[in-house]
């Protein structure tokens, strides 16, 4: 009976350490989903049905402003005129390329295509950071402020997740600069090829640092995306210029990856499962859960920090925004809205997340 009970564990550990790479730890630069028919519904409307291969998240059919994507063109919808269980009728501009009806396309929570100069109208510069593993490209966006803002993507994102900060933090006449890192896409992978949210991934934010420092910045202002966020925050507790950083934007941020992982296990499975499956997968891949703690050290931070965070969000536990703004109530100002998923602030109310940004700069004088 012990050996079965064994061989029943072993399997277990394994089967979820396997998911747990997959999910958390590997590398997936795939391919866009077109999983929804797009077809024009009169001026400034859009019909979108869904295929059968998959909702997009449902994002289709989630109040808010979102992108829509299709092979070679782009546009935003908007609010929802009608909804049913397979198709929905919104708000639409068109931003990029043209329609045609029965257009397979997709949902998506960045809102912009591109690059600064196509979805926002600002003028940009292609710029390479010298990064610890190599070259990282960037872009510049020019400013009257000598305070850089330094933008970081989540995980498995891409640059133009950062489109939507990058409005608000132009606006306020700030320099900025949205990087790319390690193990994206044109960049250097780690030598293991998997993720260390925030571990080994600071250093390549380290190099933009010093690299806008270099180039004339007297203050930073750092803005973090879900992973972006553990970044930032490891970022602050061991590089040797985070004194610099004079203001900090985070949505839904990843502050703790133990929680994190538990928070996403016990989703789908018990608590017991979870926990034996993460000490395998500690094991297995050798993961300092005590190293990716971001809040354990927060009595040491400095920089006020806005940090929005969805009360829906079924990937990062709101309840971490939630510890750090009680340790550090001086620091940290939170926003929340109910129903909202994962980095979807912006998304869920623009207007409201443009307006809580241009609040938060000039409260802490960082706005030009």
């Amino acid at each position: 009976m012990a050996a079965i009970v064994a061989a029943i564990l072993a399997g277990v550990g394994w089967y979820y350490s396997n998911s747990f790479e997959d999910q958390a730890l590997a590398v997936h630069h795939n391919s866009p989903n077109y999983n929804l028919r797009a077809s024009i519904a009169g001026e400034g409307r859009i019909r979108l049905e869904t295929t059968g291969s998959g909702n997009s998240h449902g994002l289709w059919q989630t109040p808010g402003t979102f992108g829509l994507e299709w092979e070679g063109g782009y546009g935003q919808i908007g609010p929802i005129i009608e909804v049913s269980a397979r198709a929905a009728t919104r708000d639409f501009v068109l931003l990029k390329g043209t329609l045609a009806d029965g257009t397979a396309a997709r949902v998506d929570t960045y809102a912009f295509p591109d690059d600064p100069r196509t979805a926002l109208g600002i003028a940009y510069e292609d710029v390479t950071v010298p990064g610890p593993l190599g070259p990282q490209p960037a872009w510049f966006v020019d400013g009257p402020s000598n305070t850089w803002a330094i933008l970081v993507h989540g995980q498995g994102a891409k640059r133009q997740e950062m489109l939507r900060p990058l409005e608000s933090i132009h606006a306020a006449g700030l320099k900025a600069l949205v990087i790319a890192y390690r193990n994206d896409e044109g960049v250097a992978s780690e030598e293991d090829g998997r993720y260390h949210f925030g571990d080994t991934e600071w250093a390549d934010l380290d190099a933009a640092a010093a690299y806008a420092k270099a180039h004339g910045a007297t203050g930073l202002m750092l803005v973090g995306h879900s992973m972006g966020g553990g970044i930032v925050m490891s970022f602050l507790y061991r590089s040797p210029i985070a004194s610099m950083v004079r203001a900090v934007i985070l949505d839904a941020p990843m502050l703790n990856f133990r929680e994190t992982i538990e928070f996403r296990g016990r989703q789908i499975t018990s608590g017991p499962v979870v926990g034996y499956g993460m000490w395998v997968s500690g094991i297995r891949f050798g993961v300092d859960w005590a190293v990716m703690d971001y809040l354990a050290p927060s009595g040491t931070l400095t920089a006020p920090m806005l940090v929005f965070h969805g009360g829906d969000d079924k990937k990062v536990p709101l309840a971490t925004s939630e510890e750090l703004q009680r340790r550090r109530p001086d620091l940290v100002e939170l926003i929340t809205w109910p129903g909202v998923g994962h980095v979807q602030s912006w998304n869920h109310d623009p207007a409201a997340y443009r307006a809580a940004v241009a609040a938060f700069l000039a409260r802490v004088g960082v706005a030009h």
